[in-house]
């Protein structure tokens, strides 16, 4: 009778014999590729610069990378770029190029406003208002009281329709996930009829 040592041993060389002869693992296949800008506060500004901006009521400030990432330095925003006027301290912004201008759209997570730029991150940001214009002089507390707050925990918004439609995904809790939506580029908004929720267990 032959010992359970034989056994093993026969066992693992079967093992290494079908591992040797099993079909090459398939390559990763792509099937989506989300946008640049998938995490909130994160932003691609060209092909070799990303910036990630903190979600301060403070100075404003973003750290960045000129190199794709392999290097990143502390900068302090300009007095143009808007605070965190959000529902949670620190929380970054979602940030998101226009593909159809160039601009970008800024919304804070919880309760923010909307901003929009004019001439790049570095220029000019514009609040958006209720009835759907642009304010400059955001920093004036009286100002604030007519700007747009979007509604929901918010993600980062989304152009789709060849940049012709904005879409930020929201929900409430126990809610299901609902969207602000935008066909002006971020100036006036309505929001889904229908809430996506998971199926039942």
């Amino acid at each position: 009778m032959k010992s359970p040592l034989f056994f093993l041993f026969a066992a693992s060389l079967c093992c290494c014999y079908a591992q040797q002869k099993a079909e090459p693992a398939p390559e990763p296949r792509i099937v989506a590729t989300p946008p640049s800008d998938a995490g909130r506060g994160l932003v691609r500004v060209n092909a070799r610069e990303i910036r990630h901006y903190s979600g301060t009521r403070k100075e404003p400030d973003y750290l960045v990378s000129k190199d794709n990432g392999k290097t990143w330095e502390m900068k302090a925003a300009p007095a143009s770029y808007p605070p965190n006027y959000g529902g949670i301290p620190k929380e970054s912004p979602a940030i998101t190029r226009n593909p159809l201008t160039g601009e970008f759209i800024r919304v804070q997570p919880i309760g923010g406003f909307v901003f929009l730029s004019k001439g790049g991150l570095d220029g000019k940001w514009l609040a958006v208002t209720n009835n759907g214009k642009l304010e400059e002089d955001w920093k004036d507390p009286e100002k604030r009281k007519n700007l747009k707050k979007l509604g929901g925990i918010m993600r980062s918004p989304i152009f789709v329709d060849k940049g012709k439609r904005v879409l930020i995904p929201f929900h409430n809790m126990g809610g299901g996930t609902k969207f602000h939506i935008s066909d002006d580029g971020g100036l006036t908004w309505r929001v889904s009829r229908n809430g996506i929720t998971s199926p039942p267990a």
